[in-house]
């Protein structure tokens, strides 16, 4: 469940979404396993302009997931374009729904829970596939490593990762807790002695893996496994 929040004020509009996601992930023999995400963006600006966009729901828009599509449809966008204009292209996604302009948020919440629309939308056949399911693998290593490379490794799989989190021992400051989101990257010193073990949420299913031993071997020459 999302939670999405919009308070309007004498001194402006603040905008507030809680950011997890829950992925099934489902095995060839049918069986599903239910996991939940942190970090993922509900919530949009438009530009420099005082537009804000809350979502919620289905995380797809046709094979693109919400954020990447909002961020194309910005960019589509004439950057003076009216409100009604943005309203109407995201309206797009779904034409049978119905668009409410209010003032200071005053609609009738009856009248939307009993106007909600089918989706208009053509089923596509899906692009998830066992492949490019949502995989969890567990980086680890038997020696200290120097913090720089650390960074590097993870920068050079972030983009591909939902969620990054871990402790990995460094030459220079011992034991370092990592934690990233996309290229959300956090980097900070801990108190006790940890062995090595990073905890990598793959946003591109299995070929993870493969990500991950390429750039072990080219930036920590090896000294990373799975």
């Amino acid at each position: 469940m999302s939670v999405i929040v919009t308070f309007c004020l004498y001194d402006g509009i603040v905008m507030a979404a809680d950011s997890r996601t829950t992925l099934t992930k489902t095995y060839p023999d049918g069986r599903q396993e239910i996991s939940h995400i942190d970090g993922i963006k509900k919530i949009f600006q438009f530009g420099n302009r005082d537009v804000g966009i809350l979502w919620c729901g289905n995380a797809q828009v046709g094979d693109e997931n919400v954020p990447d599509y909002l961020n194309g449809l910005f960019n589509r966008l004439n950057k003076t374009a009216t409100i009604k204009e943005i309203a109407e292209k995201i309206a797009e996604i779904n034409e049978s729904t119905k668009i409410y302009a209010a003032t200071h948020c005053d609609v009738d919440i009856k009248d939307i829970v009993d106007n909600f629309a089918p989706s208009l939308v053509r089923s596509e056949d899906t692009t998830n596939t066992y492949e490019s399911r949502p995989q969890t693998f567990i980086v680890k290593a038997d020696q200290p490593v120097e913090k720089e490379k650390l960074i590097a490794f993870i920068k050079s799989i972030s983009d591909s990762s939902y969620r990054i989190k871990g402790f990995c021992q460094t030459i220079e400051e011992g034991t370092v807790e990592v934690s990233g989101v996309v290229n959300n990257l956090i980097i900070t010193p801990w108190k006790t002695e940890e062995k090595t073990e990073i905890v990598v949420i793959s946003s591109v299913g299995i070929k993870m893996m493969s990500l991950i031993t390429e750039n072990a071997k080219n930036i920590l020459e090896g000294r990373f496994y799975i």
